[in-house]
């Protein structure tokens, strides 16, 4: 990854005539792209930046991939989507693609892509229309939403109906940390915490007593000071002004048969961000998991907190990237024009 990157240090031999590939360089921030600009400038790589300035941009500041064109960088252009098989369903994504949004619209209305529901029995359809799939074609299906708080109740319904089906096995409760997503400047400032809340600091620090990698709990906290518990029950009395991820603790019920995903690179372990496991046992406190890119198994201890989450579901921007033979979309009023086409366009068949 881009971030990956910019964090490493150089080589010491610098390879000469490099060539760095950006996929998705539509998602580059204008400060991440600076910074990787310049780290090219220094060891003399050419970038290549591949992506599409129609689709989702970057979470911070700045899109300098469209900035970029605009100001007359050199440009060539893929003009044919080789996604869609089906070619009713292309030429609805190629009139989108350019602009033509209401035609595209009528182009999905005429296949049949389109169910107009109340907000009230959306994820109980789209639940219907998941279980009515055979077992390999939901391998081969994206279920999207255009908000996490959708994409929980999304895949609340359908684990709900697997569960009726026969589909998931023995039970076990896990807790989840799940990212706050707090800017830089808010992660400075003690308000933006909450009791409870779960400190990771991203490198150490050894005269405030804290470790990269390890979590510690908010237990106390005044105007400009955090108190912090570790593992061993040792508090900690930090100022906020060090680079860390915060977490907060979520009991999630998980199932054997259960398709999970991990939200944090862990290099030791050899995890991946958005790598999809399932989950083959559940005896005692542990779970045994099979990785889906691989026959890879391995045992995940219950009673440790996890950076994992549910797979049956992606929020759109997640998604950007994906390939998929059916999208079923929950589409309301929180997607805009760029996040309707990331989300149309995923699917080789039919959405």
């Amino acid at each position: 990854t881009v971030a990956s990157l910019l964090v490493s240090e150089p080589a010491p031999l610098i390879e000469s005539n490099q060539i760095w590939i950006v996929d998705e360089a539509g998602l580059l921030s204008a400060k991440d792209a600076h910074a990787l600009l310049e780290r090219a400038t220094t060891e003399g790589a050419r970038l290549l930046l591949v992506g599409d300035t129609k689709q989702l941009s970057a979470v911070e500041a700045g899109n300098p991939f469209k900035s970029l064109q605009q100001a007359g960088i050199k440009t060539a252009h893929l003009t044919q989507s080789n996604r869609q098989r089906n070619p009713d369903l292309k030429i609805a994504v190629d009139l989108i693609a350019d602009g033509r949004v209401e035609a595209g619209f009528k182009q999905l209305e005429t296949i049949g892509s389109i169910q107009e529901v109340s907000p009230d029995t959306t994820r109980e359809i789209i639940a219907a229309d998941y279980i009515g799939l055979t077992k390999e074609q939901r391998a081969r299906t994206l279920v999207l939403a255009g908000t996490n708080v959708e994409k929980l109740a999304l895949t609340q319904a359908i684990r709900g109906k697997l569960k009726i089906e026969g589909s998931l096995g023995a039970t076990a409760n896990i807790t989840q940390l799940q990212a706050l997503n707090l800017t830089k400047v808010q992660l400075r400032y003690t308000h933006n915490f909450e009791l409870g809340n779960v400190v990771m600091p991203t490198r150490n620090y050894k005269r405030r007593g804290l470790e990269k990698g390890k979590l510690y709990e908010v237990v106390g906290k005044n105007t400009d000071r955090l108190i912090l518990k570790a593992d061993d029950g040792k508090q900690l009395e930090v100022d906020a002004n060090f680079d860390k991820a915060v977490y907060q603790r979520e009991q999630i019920e998980i199932a054997v048969s259960d398709r999970l995903q991990w939200k944090k690179n862990d290099r030791q372990l050899q995890r991946r961000n958005g790598q999809e496991f399932v989950v083959t046992a559940i005896e005692g406190d542990s779970a045994q998991i099979q990785y889906l890119d691989s026959n890879r198994t391995e045992t995940i201890n219950l009673k440790q907190a996890q950076n994992l989450d549910y797979a049956l579901v992606s929020t759109i921007y997640s998604s950007q990237g994906k390939t998929t033979d059916l999208a079923l979309i929950a589409a309301d009023y929180t997607i805009g024009q760029e996040s309707f086409y990331v989300a149309i366009s995923r699917a080789r068949h039919n959405v």
